[in-house]
């Protein structure tokens, strides 16, 4: 995939983006990426430098994020049964604190400049949807088709580790011109050479 070049536009963040990005951590939790900077450290020192931080993370939005805020810290966290079997444990993926934040922050404006999109059927990840939503919505969608006497087909496909599947550039292709050229950066950035360190 060619480099990313600066957007002519780049996305900005509020002191309300950020300020909500903040209350959607309510886990202090301890657990840490490889920066070594618990989630509870950094939300704490962005509440006491919200100034700064924003500028940060604003200035993130027009150059993207440093290569270590891209990279997981795997960690194997142990389910049940034989200790020595590496199946017996799931991984845990650990970001960077500031990643977390700007996650967020970034979700919330792919939410505001997607929410009208004709045809996007979006359940996971989003408030008052889940797999029994989705269920319904394709319930409806057959039934509406049958009532019509067409004939339908329907498969299903558990895409283990989707994430870790996903075709950077078909993703960008099929958002571009839907958002804008700025939050289109931001996520090409986002997905663009992950890494992960176990």
């Amino acid at each position: 995939m060619p480099s990313l070049e600066t957007p002519t536009e780049a996305v900005t963040f509020t002191r309300v983006d950020f300020d909500k990005a903040l209350l959607k951590l309510t886990k202090n939790k301890k657990c840490y990426g490889v920066d070594n900077i618990p989630l509870k450290t950094a939300k704490h020192l962005c509440q006491i430098f919200p100034d700064e931080a924003l500028d940060m993370l604003n200035l993130i939005c027009s150059e993207g994020l440093s290569s270590m805020w891209k990279t997981a810290r795997i960690l194997p966290l142990f389910k049940a049964g034989d200790r020595p079997s590496i199946k017996n444990y799931r991984p845990i993926a650990n970001l960077c604190s500031i990643t977390k934040i700007y996650e967020k922050m970034l979700l919330k404006k792919i939410e505001s400049e997607t929410h009208k999109m004709e045809g996007l059927s979006q359940h996971g990840f989003c408030a008052n949807h889940s797999t029994l939503t989705a269920t319904l919505e394709i319930k409806s969608v057959l039934s509406e088709a049958l009532d019509k006497g067409k004939t339908v087909i329907a498969y299903s496909i558990d895409l283990s580790m989707a994430f870790d599947m996903l075709r950077e550039d078909f993703l960008v292709e099929k958002i571009r011109g839907k958002i804008s050229e700025g939050l289109l950066f931001c996520v090409r950035d986002f997905v663009q050479k992950r890494k992960i360190l176990v």
